[in-house]
């Protein structure tokens, strides 16, 4: 593929069946909130109590507002799969990270430390890292596709060991953090990208594998 081909982003169809997934999985989640969510809005003195699962809808309406944006334009497309901006996410999200255990508030009336105040904006940035883990995982395959999946494991270990650091990275650091949910969720996104770049089969497996003796 030349350069120009590799610069020209195209607008195809948007997959049905994806979008179906991901607005049956959002409802269902929404649904769940307003079940468990329910008794806490009532001691906030609100009678519908749809306190939490209202603020939700308002996440949902901006994502899928971004969703939109980006798959509608080239331009957002470019941006997003550009190196500068995977690089500056990757960097931003270890930097609030590393820095969340010392600079950080605690949530919940408890002790953990999982967020950053700025103003009057809280940035979580465990939450953040469910984007930028997938994302560099993803510019790293595209980029390096076939030294990632060759066959020739030992010869190209670099090329597969580099992403897979990477993103252990923000997990590690989101560990540390003592948020266990999210550090399960970004497991298992780490190894279906692993999985969905065709990476050898048997380091999927025992990466697998060494993940629940770490757990």
């Amino acid at each position: 593929m030349d350069k120009k081909e590799k610069s020209s982003l195209t607008l195809g169809r948007p997959d049905i069946i994806f979008i179906i997934l991901v607005i049956s999985l959002t409802a269902f989640g929404i649904f769940m909130l307003m079940s468990a969510s329910a008794p806490r809005a009532y001691a906030r003195n609100d009678e519908t109590g749809l306190y939490f699962v209202n603020r939700q809808l308002i996440y949902v309406a901006i994502g899928a507002a971004t969703a939109f944006l980006i798959s509608s334009f080239k331009g957002t497309r470019f941006i997003i799969s550009s190196t500068i901006f995977t690089w500056f996410v990757y960097l931003f999200t270890v930097l609030g990270l590393a820095l969340t255990p010392f600079i950080g508030a605690t949530a919940n009336d408890t002790s953990l430390v999982r967020s950053i105040n700025i103003g009057p904006v809280t940035i979580q940035f465990s939450e953040i890292a469910k984007f930028t883990v997938p994302l560099i995982l993803a510019w790293w395959i595209a980029t390096f596709y076939d030294k990632f999946t060759s066959k020739n494991i030992i010869a190209n270990m670099k090329y597969i060991l580099a992403p897979i650091i990477l993103a252990a990275i923000p997990i590690v650091l989101v560990l540390v953090e003592k948020h266990k949910s999210a550090t399960l969720i970004l497991g298992c996104i780490f190894l279906v990208v692993l999985f969905v770049g065709n990476l050898n089969g048997k380091l999927v497996l025992l990466g697998l594998f060494g993940a629940i003796l770490a757990g």
